[in-house]
C-alpha cells in the first residue's frame, strides 16, 4: 500500500525530470509497476529525444527501474494503450536499452538481493517523425 500513496508524489517528481529533457505531456507510476515502472507520454520532437528520456528517467533518484515512454496519442493511464504502443511501434533491436547492473536502494532488496544491484531498462514505443500516419492508433475508445 505504500506504493499507492507515494505515487503521486513520485510521479510529480518524475515529471519534474522529464521535463528537462522532452516536451512532456503525462507520466503514470503504473500500479502493476510497484512504483518501479514509468510510463511517459511526449511531444516527440526528434527521433533521439526518447533514448534521452529514458536515460534521464533511469539516472533521476525517483526509483525508476523500467520506463516506456511512448507518443501524446498514447494514454498512459490506460495498460492496454501503453501494451499496444510497445506492440506496433517498439522495434525490439533498436528500441530497448538496458542499464547493467548498478547499486539500487533498499526498496529494491526483493529483487536486487543482499548485493543491492540490479539492472534498469527503457522502451522507447514512440512512432517515427516519418511516415507517422502509418502508427495512427487503432485501440476503440
Amino acid at each position: 500500500e505504500n506504493h499507492t500513496l507515494k505515487k503521486w508524489a513520485v510521479a510529480a517528481a518524475a515529471f519534474q525530470e522529464a521535463s528537462r529533457v522532452a516536451q512532456i505531456k503525462s507520466v503514470n507510476v503504473t500500479r502493476g509497476g510497484a512504483g518501479f515502472h514509468f510510463a511517459v507520454s511526449i511531444y516527440k520532437k526528434a527521433e533521439l529525444e526518447p533514448r534521452n528520456l529514458i536515460y534521464t528517467m533511469l539516472s533521476a533518484r525517483v526509483g525508476c527501474k523500467m520506463v516506456t515512454v511512448v507518443d501524446d496519442d498514447v494514454d498512459v493511464y490506460e495498460p492496454e494503450a501503453v501494451e499496444w504502443a510497445v506492440a506496433t511501434r517498439m522495434w525490439s533491436h533498436r528500441d530497448i536499452y538496458i542499464v547493467p547492473p548498478l547499486r539500487r536502494g533498499p526498496d529494491d532488496l526483493p529483487v536486487s538481493g543482499l548485493w543491492g544491484r540490479n539492472a534498469q531498462w527503457g522502451i522507447d514505443a514512440t512512432a517515427p517523425l516519418q511516415d507517422r500516419q502509418w502508427y495512427n492508433v487503432a485501440l476503440p475508445g
